[in-house]
């Protein structure tokens, strides 16, 4: 392969956004065929297509500089079954193109990948739990201590009160 992106969906899972993007060679940027992705994911199936386009050159006409790329997708399945994003491999050798077993291969790796990422967000979401009960207890100690331990001494008045915790600590 030549190149390679993954694609994941946004948090309401109406849009995507490429995460990654890397190509072999430095100075050539990475094309994604969206139709592929989009297909890809919606239907959680690996595709592997054969793009027969026609690299014009200058002063090159295109019937004499025929070219193929050909383009792997496979769904990043998350653990309930929904397509949480795509890789897509793609290479313009058309003397090595992509086959039936890299693809098989590539789905392997995928699955792979999907747990990975489920990990990793699954570790993010509870050290954002934990912090975040870390500065909930901060904030009810700092609140206790701050607040008085009993009502204001006026001559001739008796004040009553009571504490009402407010139920957002900012």
């Amino acid at each position: 392969a030549e190149r390679i992106a993954v694609v994941l969906r946004n948090e309401h899972g109406n849009d995507i956004r490429v995460a990654a993007a890397v190509s072999r060679r430095a100075d050539e940027e990475v094309q994604i065929c969206l139709p592929v992705v989009r297909h890809c994911m919606q239907n959680t199936e690996a595709m592997l297509y054969v793009d027969h386009w026609k690299d014009t050159a200058a002063g090159t006409s295109e019937l004499d500089n025929p070219a193929m790329r050909s383009i792997m997708c496979v769904p990043l399945i998350g653990l309930v079954g929904h397509s949480i994003g795509a890789i897509q491999i793609d290479s313009r050798n058309a003397r090595r193109p992509l086959d039936k077993q890299n693809l098989e291969q590539l789905v392997v790796v995928s699955h792979v990948i999907s747990a990975a990422m489920e990990q990793a967000a699954a570790a993010e979401a509870e050290v954002a739990r934990a912090v975040l009960e870390t500065n909930v207890a901060s904030a009810e100690r700092l609140r206790s201590q701050l607040a008085p331990s009993a009502p204001p001494q006026l001559d001739g008045y008796r004040v009553g009160h009571e504490l009402i915790p407010a139920p957002d600590l900012a």
